[in-house]
């Protein structure tokens, strides 16, 4: 077995555990190419030769105890059956994981990672296109955190040698969304459900000099409920739509964002910026990225200062994601939203094309445990139906943030919680606006 860079904890059951997904792989499945391994982390157990892997183990790591459970999730692989045979009572069948457990299951990041960049290419079902590569989609370009753009990545020959350079390419990143309707997906399927838990990667058409930026699709792989483990594809209507590193250069060459940069920059702090997250709304795609200043000291932690918020040619920072979008629409919230609830259905959205991967059942959940705001309790706090109590509530829970924040030491699991709680809110806001 072969295992996952990015191992995740969960509390459940008053204790703490750690879930790491473990695969199987080989380098001798037949007519198959290698998989491409080169810009999956250095703590991946994916990187090396191979052209077959699947995720059929997720291994559970008691914080305390140091007790390992390898829960077999994929039972049609075969190579996980036969491992099974060769060591009887290593590993325990999905049906025995706790349900509790089960909820915080989600999409295997460096499977992810892989079939992504293999999808670029085998999207292609024209034959004259597939050969010629005429219609290739490559992950997009990595934009950076630093406000300067990508790193370039050294391409080498087979003897070791430089032979250009390629902008790296973007990490998948997880979020809380309402994903746009398929014809497997309707309005109505949806309606009064929260968002769900995905992780997400943008695609750019393929360029010999990677040149090109604009959005080709994105990829999402899914977690919640039976869903677990469906990959969804959506492809904007034209081309016209900014792929997150085009987004990034609007952003880093608006005037106000540019000044209050250098200006921070002179005080003596660090200006970093958070995840570019890419937010599908109808048949527009919004842009979404934090901006933190970090002050000297190697025990400093960095603080929101902006935040940036992108459509087309038009970006907008402000305080906070509220404001940002008030301006972005020219209106107050509570006048865009007048008499909507959250409770409205999701409006209907451009068809979509979409491939499913294998399907284990699991979801992503928030935490139990019990907390002063309510967020770690074991039953879920309902997001409050109208605009002022949605407002007031996202008021709190910054408040929340700042505290959690102000602990010596800092309490980022309960940072973490608010956090989430905060998104759903958003993704409330945002759908309602629909």
């Amino acid at each position: 077995l072969h295992f996952d860079a990015d191992p995740y904890p969960v509390l459940i059951d008053g204790r703490i555990v750690y879930v790491v997904d473990g695969y199987t792989t080989t380098d001798r499945y037949p007519y198959a190419q290698p998989a491409p391994v080169a810009e999956l982390p250095r703590a991946s157990g994916l990187r090396h030769d191979l052209n077959y892997v699947r995720n059929s183990v997720k291994a559970v790591v008691d914080a305390f105890t140091g007790e390992v459970t390898f829960y077999v999730v994929d039972e049609e692989d075969p190579m996980i059956a036969a491992f099974s045979k060769a060591f009887e009572g290593l590993f325990t069948p999905l049906s025995e994981m706790p349900s509790t457990l089960v909820e915080h299951l989600r999409y295997a990041e460096d499977l992810f990672r892989v079939q992504t960049e293999i999808w670029g290419r085998y999207h292609v079902e024209d034959t004259e296109n597939f050969y010629q590569r005429a219609a290739e989609w490559a992950v997009s370009q990595d934009p950076g955190r630093t406000g300067e753009g990508a790193a370039n990545l050294a391409v080498l020959d087979s003897q070791g040698f430089k032979i250009g350079s390629r902008h790296m390419r973007m990490a998948p990143y997880r979020m809380m969304v309402n994903l746009p309707d398929t014809p497997e997906s309707t309005s109505n399927a949806l309606e009064g459900k929260p968002a769900e838990f995905v992780i997400m990667r943008a695609y750019v058409p393929l360029d010999e000099d990677d040149a090109r930026k604009e959005l080709a699709a994105y990829m999402v792989g899914r977690s919640d409920g039976d869903r677990y483990g469906e990959l969804v594809v959506y492809r904007p209507p034209t081309s016209n739509f900014d792929g997150p590193a085009l987004a990034e250069e609007r952003i880093r060459n608006d005037e106000e964002v540019a000044s209050l940069q250098t200006l921070l920059s002179q005080r003596g702090s660090s200006v970093l910026f958070g995840e570019l997250l890419l937010i599908p709304i109808e048949d527009s795609i919004l842009y979404v990225r934090p901006l933190y200043v970090q002050a000297e000291g190697d025990s400093t932690v960095p603080e929101l200062e902006r935040v940036i918020v992108a459509v087309g040619e038009q970006v907008v920072m402000a305080n906070s994601l509220q404001e940002a979008l008030e301006e972005l629409t020219d209106s107050r919230l509570d006048d865009l939203f007048a008499g909507i609830s959250t409770g409205s259905s999701v409006s209907d959205a451009e068809d979509t094309d979409q491939t499913d991967g294998s399907a284990d059942s699991g979801k992503e959940a928030e935490s139990g445990g019990s907390q002063d705001d309510g967020l770690g309790s074991s039953e879920a706090v309902p997001l409050p139906d109208d605009l002022a109590g949605m407002l007031a509530e996202l008021a709190r829970l910054q408040d929340a943030s700042v505290a959690a924040m102000g602990k010596d030491p800092a309490d980022w699991e309960e940072f973490g919680r608010i956090q989430a709680r905060m998104q759903d809110l958003v993704d409330a806001l945002i759908r309602a606006s629909g």
